[in-house]
């Protein structure tokens, strides 16, 4: 048996994991997030509430391994605000020196979160690396409804040049056993939802309130609060919206899929790309082009997200009326109809690879590797990429052998599992391979730990110099 601390994000799936892992492990539930933390109370789970945290009377100097894990986060990366860097350094120093001592206290063996850009996602990193205490990410999967990603580094999916790295070093890279468990007798538990009352009681005291967010900047909402409601009406209106499958498409067709606009500003986008619109309008432009030159005429389908509705305004689409516009719509079907995929850096690119389809990135993807994707460095140049792409087609091998890559270095086999969609059978499958993260911890530094920790700490530093 272990001792386990779970970071919580994806509330019913991590609580569900968490839940399952008590059959074998030892597991202390930890969060960031005062919404979380109210749902973790009305499951009856005792949890360590870091939005709880007393701020420092004084403030404390900043350490090169507190800006290590500052570097790991998004909202400090994006933010311009001198005051609330000053708060979100205060606020690091805090998580982390909770940390270090939670983990010491209660004898932590393993560390589980998710792999996102968030503060205390990167807080708990850094401390577990100082600690030699591995730490397991998850994530939704590279291969959607037929894996899921249990990973013991961080995956970086906007850095190609690491995964590069990854790849020319592949045979060397250390192997996971997934170690065979009984099954125990068990059954999804079913969750409760916090009131209405109690959760709007919770936001106001807490991520409503400037007070608590001048202190946990990391936690302040993106949107204020009208506009909040506004966004997750549209959401909910494109979801009841009905899948219009009947729309002609017209063919030969460029697909392009749209993402949040906010992925401009969160990674790096050394073509300047400012929103979705912009990326749109130059897609635009290229296909004049190449039309111009060929006897055969492109068109162009833009794909919105069905998280991220009308990124594309109905002033835009007036302006610019040549392309089809597609909201509820299947994008399976696109992508096998389509004669190339472009994109910032959506997942849809890598689906795209799995069918061979020749996919063109304009902004930071994981995939866009040497005989994989054609990535543009030159926003002049959009438009002979394109062409290039189009008349050379994607190489097959090249696919598959990184297909084989992902699998056997990062993901679990899970059929029809997802965060959505949970399994008692699912959940096991991840257990088994934790408990292969735990026994080559547990085999000694010498043989096979050291070289998986080492090899994150050597992989972190690369990723914060690049």
């Amino acid at each position: 048996m272990a001792n386990i601390l779970y970071l919580i994000h994806k509330k019913r799936f991590d609580l569900s994991l968490a839940l399952y892992l008590r059959n074998f492990h030892k597991v202390f539930l930890i969060t960031s997030e005062p919404m979380i933390g109210l749902f973790l109370d009305v499951q009856g789970e005792n949890n360590v509430k870091l939005y709880k945290l007393n701020p420092f009377e004084k403030d404390k100097i900043v350490e090169e391994h507190h800006k290590d894990a500052l570097k790991e986060t998004e909202v400090y990366n994006t933010c311009r605000d001198p005051k609330i860097i000053h708060n979100l350094k205060q606020l690091c120093i805090n998580y982390m020196e909770f940390m270090d001592r939670f983990l010491e206290k209660h004898n932590i063996n393993l560390v589980i979160t998710n792999d996102l850009p968030f503060l205390d996602v990167a807080c708990i990193s850094r401390v577990s690396i100082q600690n030699n205490i591995p730490v397991c990410y998850m994530g939704s999967g590279f291969f959607r409804g037929k894996t899921i990603t249990v990973s013991l580094e961080r995956l970086n999916l906007e850095h190609p040049e690491i995964w590069s790295k990854r790849l020319s070093s592949a045979s060397t890279r250390p192997v996971i056993d997934i170690e065979s468990l009984l099954i125990p007798p068990y059954s999804l538990k079913p969750f409760k939802n916090p009131t209405i009352f109690f959760a709007l009681f919770q936001k106001l005291r807490y991520q409503r309130n400037p007070f608590w967010t001048r202190i946990h900047p990391d936690m302040k909402p993106p949107r204020t609060l009208m506009k909040d409601i506004r966004h997750k009406a549209k959401k909910k209106k494109a979801r009841k919206a009905k899948i219009n499958a009947k729309i002609t498409i017209p063919e030969p067709f460029v697909l392009l899929p749209l993402q949040g606009n906010e992925i401009c500003r969160q990674v790096a986008n050394p073509l300047g790309i400012r929103d979705m619109e912009h990326l749109t309008l130059l897609i635009i432009e290229a296909i004049s082009l190449i039309n111009r030159s060929s006897y055969t005429r492109l068109h162009l389908i833009a794909k919105e997200h069905p998280n991220r509705p009308e990124v594309i305004s109905p002033e835009f689409k007036k302006l610019h009326p040549e392309p089809t516009y597609l909201t509820k719509y299947p994008i399976e079907p696109l992508i096998e109809k389509a004669d190339l995929i472009c994109t910032f850096n959506s997942l849809a690119g890598f689906e795209a690879l799995l069918k061979l389809k020749s996919v063109v990135t304009l902004g930071p993807a994981f995939y866009a590797q040497r005989g994989l994707a054609f990535n543009v460095t030159n926003i002049n140049n959009i438009a002979n990429i394109m062409k290039t792409a189009i008349e050379t087609g994607t190489n097959g091998e090249a696919v598959d052998s990184f297909v084989s890559f992902l699998k056997k270095n990062y993901e679990i086999e899970c059929r029809d599992f997802s965060r959505k969609k949970i399994s008692v059978e699912g959940l096991h499958k991840i257990a088994c391979r934790i408990a292969g993260i735990l026994d080559l911890n547990r085999s000694g530094s010498a043989s096979k730990s050291a070289p998986i920790v080492s090899e994150r700490k050597v992989r972190s530093d690369t990723i914060l110099n690049v």
